[in-house]
């Protein structure tokens, strides 16, 4: 009886669907099968909940809605967990207030923030209204912000547009919504057909927007709570109705929504089991089913509900058990062409070498996915002593320490290394060397990361390749000339400060949040650049001297906010003396599935933090209005508010630095404290 998210920009064009304009009263098709593997599941699933919501956020799907039991006086808000879509733990009570009939929570990610809105108040109650609620978590807790009393009726939902424009749906209304989600403005009536219609979210693609809504009346006479469609040129309509059932069954599972598959390739539908035998609106369940979303025509599939085993959601097999050979490497520096990615190519005679023996150094991993690891094998230069310290982070920030061989008194050439913790999943894989105390050498000949179970794996998908001597137009005079980084080919060299390169119809297939690698080299000096998305600057990085035209290295901006369709970049150099080989756009998984469009860029920089490894004090060369320092395991040990140095006495060890400086520049820098 509640609302579902509306998310337009959730869909991944990963799918084999092409979403175009909807004929006018086109007979709707059975949507084909799963064609999964052998895993099954079976509806119903674990969580008692109503007017399901499932969104993926970070490594996790997080399902919220009307907690049980049902209709009754319900005063809070649920969260369910699962990583799978159906295995779930909770509920968490993400919010609890003091009014009684708390309806289905929509989720979103917003401006940096996780957001609810949450209905208050049943049909009939004059003082109903919405909840605006606030967290820094997914999984919250979540504070009120607001109390919205201009509504129409019940199930609020937030849709924003591609353009940025944000817009608040409830059961039959939409409103314009202003862009920090503080003002309603003029309701309007967009329903469609007739009876109870309720729990609206949007898909929009090709400037059509596809609504679906539970609706207690359909066009061929049943009273159910089917899942049904209306379609329009305009989000405040005027929306004509499909004239099929898209999601139907008779257990009433319309108030629903849907998601994407782990390996983000199969769209799914998620609706409530309603126990038919009783008379009670407290007995309903999760369940999900595979849906096909569109045929190649634009036509919706149909779907139905199913109790009998199906093929479980998709997700990427590994076939064989090291996952690191040919995946992107980066390291703390290097030797000539014993570049990073030797140390992960299966080839014995090849090797990562670091440009000095001064330690510690470190060398980094990334899946291009999410693993679960048993156990990780190193093969050192040479033979000797080694103590080092493994550890895995889902985003590059918070990093848990899953290797301790930071005692380490075995003379060895390869170490194989149980992990701490063979349940937790990892995209990043680092090691640093800390000593070597008796012979030995700091280069790595084979890292090698063993996964826990071959089928434990969650895929990314590649990422869009940029060569940097492949622009459109530039300012004139670029030099190009061949590298001999990893990869092969041509680069841009020895830059001029001013000079630019613009790459024209860059296509994103998916609105989200993104990591934008630059592959780079400098002689001598620092250099820094900026990339502009049109005329939005949305990367700002820099490299220090990496001891040589062709001693390359990978420099990260994180977080980068892309809409889906064709985009423009603009390369601009601000120093003279640089080498760019490639760029890399890599769909991330911290935020997949979350409400994205309408965010801040984020503007990014790289800060000097003096010394390094520290002591006692560390000296910023800026001022940082906020400062949190996190543990390798991603502990906050340090959080701190307009400062330009801090406190290090009380720490040891490998400590990740995050912050924001005085003039808005977000920056994340490894720290070690001796």
């Amino acid at each position: 009886m509640n609302s579902k998210i509306i998310k337009t920009i959730f869909l991944s064009l990963k799918l084999a669907l092409v979403f175009a304009v909807l004929p006018l009263y086109a007979q709707v098709d059975k949507s084909p099968t799963n064609p999964g593997g052998t895993t099954t599941y079976t509806n119903v699933l674990g969580p008692r909940i109503a007017d399901p919501w499932m969104i993926k956020m970070g490594d996790f799907y997080y399902l919220t809605g009307t907690a049980a039991p049902g209709d009754q006086a319900i005063d809070w808000t649920p969260i369910w967990k699962s990583r799978d879509m159906i295995n779930w733990s909770g509920p968490f009570k993400a919010y609890r207030g003091t009014e009684p009939h708390y309806w289905a929570s929509d989720a979103y990610h917003y401006r940096g923030k996780y957001h609810l809105v949450v209905t208050c108040g049943n049909s009939k109650d004059a003082n109903k209204h919405y909840k605006f609620l606030e967290a820094s978590s997914p999984e919250g807790p979540y504070t009120l912000v607001r109390k919205e009393t201009n509504i129409k009726r019940l199930d609020p939902g937030i849709f924003v547009d591609t353009d940025g424009k944000s817009y608040l749906l409830s059961d039959e209304f939409t409103a314009p919504l202003s862009d920090d989600w503080t003002t309603v403005g003029t309701w309007k009536n967009t329903a469609y057909g007739e009876g109870v219609r309720e729990g609206p979210f949007v898909i929009k693609h090709n400037n059509r927007y596809n609504v679906f809504r539970a609706w207690n009346k359909s066009p061929n006479g049943k009273k159910g709570y089917e899942m049904m469609m209306g379609y329009s040129n305009s989000i405040m309509g005027n929306y004509t109705l499909f004239p099929e059932i898209i999601y139907d069954g008779t257990h009433r599972p319309g108030h629903g929504g849907y998601t994407l598959s782990p390996d983000g390739t199969q769209m799914w539908l998620t609706g409530h089991f309603w126990d038919a035998e009783n008379t009670s609106w407290d007995y309903r369940w999760l369940m999900i089913d595979y849906w096909g979303g569109f045929k190649t025509d634009g036509d919706p599939y149909a779907i139905a509900e199913s109790f009998t085993e199906n093929p479980v959601p998709s997700r990427t097999v590994i076939n064989g058990n090291v996952a690191t050979n040919g995946k992107p490497v980066n390291a703390s520096d290097y030797s000539g062409d014993n570049t990073p990615a030797k140390a992960a190519d299966s080839d014995d005679s090849t090797m990562w070498i670091p440009a000095n023996e001064t330690l510690p150094k470190w060398l980094e991993v990334d899946l291009s996915g999410e693993l679960k690891i048993k156990a990780i094998e190193t093969t050192f230069k040479t033979s000797g002593v080694y103590t080092y310290v493994v550890e895995g982070s889902y985003d590059r920030y918070g990093w848990t320490t899953i290797v301790d061989q930071s005692s380490n008194t075995n003379s060895a050439t390869t170490y194989v290394d149980a992990v701490s913790d063979k349940d937790s999943w990892y995209r990043y894989i680092r090691i640093t060397i800390t000593s070597i105390p008796t012979l030995g050498s700091a280069g790595i000949k084979e890292f090698k990361i063993i996964n826990n179970n071959d089928d434990q794996f969650i895929g990314y998908g590649d990422p869009i390749i940029i060569q940097a001597e492949s622009f459109d137009t530039s300012s004139g005079g670029l030099n190009t000339e061949s590298t001999t980084d990893v990869s092969g080919g041509i680069n841009i060299s020895n830059t001029n400060a001013g000079e630019w390169a613009q790459y024209n119809n860059i296509t994103v297939d998916e609105t989200g949040i993104y990591d934008i690698e630059f592959r780079v080299a400098s002689k001598d000096h620092d250099n820094n650049w900026k990339l502009y998305d049109g005329d939005t600057l949305i990367a700002s990085e820099s490299v220090g001297n990496t001891n040589g035209w062709q001693y390359w290295q990978s420099v990260i901006a994180f977080d980068v906010s892309l809409s889906e369709g064709q985009h423009n970049l603009k390369l601009e150099f601000e120093d003279n003396g640089c080498n760019f080989n490639w760029i890399k756009i890599y769909k991330v998984n911290r935020m997949t599935g979350i409400l994205s469009i309408g965010e801040n860029k984020v503007k990014k920089k790289t800060i000097k933090m003096t010394p390094n490894p520290a002591r006692d004090t560390v000296r910023f060369d800026v001022e940082v209005e906020g400062l949190e320092v996190y543990s390798i395991n991603g502990k906050l040990v340090i959080k701190e508010n307009d400062v330009n140095r801090f406190d290090t006495s009380n720490l040891k060890g490998l400590h990740i630095v995050k912050g924001i400086t005085n003039d808005g520049f977000r920056f994340c820098e490894k720290l070690i404290v001796r």
